[in-house]
């Protein structure tokens, strides 16, 4: 099968990345109601979103409860930069209408921001997974990579609209 070029956008569907609240990579664990988290975070955090839109076109591969993660959904991106790309959506308010199998679009929406699973406010928990999905344990973070960084990336480049150049 042959690559084709992939744009993405922000969780919020935009080109404008929402606000940040926590970054990819090695921190301090946090301590929530549900224990401590890990001392490397695999993803990464925005908060104020409110709906969360598919960052590309993809299949959904688990739209489940997980319990650290809470409601959660996984979509296959398909092959970005010759690797399989996954990327998964946490702590949802509530199950997406989102099931295995179906499509997505870049832009269609994925949820609702919330506050389920092992967490210590609103926000969106997003990761990105090459060649496999696996999140590693405690300082190892597997296969994940930087979202903010893929993210900008491939970052969708809406067409310039160009006024009609008349010649003279």
């Amino acid at each position: 099968k042959e690559e084709i070029m992939t744009q993405l956008v922000w969780p919020n569907g935009t080109v404008d990345e929402p606000r940040v609240s926590d970054l990819y990579g090695p921190r301090a664990s946090i301590e929530t109601d549900k224990g401590w988290t890990r001392p490397y975070h695999v993803g990464q955090d925005w908060y104020g979103i409110g709906e969360l839109r598919a960052i590309g076109d993809g299949t959904v591969v688990e739209s489940s409860w997980v319990g650290w993660a809470g409601w959660q959904v996984l979509i296959y991106l398909g092959i970005i930069d010759g690797t399989h790309a996954w990327v998964r959506y946490c702590h949802l308010a509530h199950e997406s209408a989102l099931s295995r199998g179906d499509t997505v679009a870049r832009g269609d929406l994925i949820g609702i921001e919330g506050a389920t699973g092992q967490v210590v406010g609103v926000h969106l928990h997003l990761e990105i997974y090459r060649g496999h999905v696996d999140r590693g344990s405690g300082g190892n973070p597997g296969s994940t990579i930087d979202p903010r960084a893929f993210i900008q990336e491939h970052l969708y480049a809406p067409p310039i609209e160009q006024e009609d150049i008349m010649a003279v």
